[in-house]
């Protein structure tokens, strides 16, 4: 395909990559907005007053970026994740089901029987 084109096409069609992306990058940027939507209506749905909205730029995959940047969660973070999520699960288990009487059971012994 080089062979056919002229260097002046060439240049243009790489104008036009810079000016609309065609391939992986143009994916991952549609794809970021995609779930920055989502989030964002999510978080406008369910969650607290004063969430915060996330940016597209949180959803670009960061190729050969630095390494130093990535944020490690703490013990007292996960912590807290998994008590809130116990909480929050519980207290939906509770409501969605009846509440009933508890079952007495009376564990009797067999004595075992003598051959002869």
């Amino acid at each position: 395909m080089l062979d056919q084109l002229t260097s002046y096409q060439i240049s243009e069609w790489e104008a036009f990559n810079f000016i609309d992306p065609i391939g992986d990058e143009r994916s991952d940027l549609q794809m970021a907005i995609l779930a920055t939507t989502i989030f964002n209506l999510a978080v406008d749905i369910h969650a607290k007053k004063g969430t915060k909205h996330r940016e597209i730029t949180d959803y670009l995959p960061k190729w050969g970026g630095d390494e130093d940047e990535e944020v490690k969660q703490g013990v007292d973070e996960m912590k807290s994740v998994l008590l809130s999520f116990a909480k929050t699960h519980n207290t939906r288990l509770k409501k969605s089901r009846p509440r009933s009487k508890p079952i007495a059971v009376k564990i009797v012994e067999e004595k075992p029987k003598k051959d002869g």
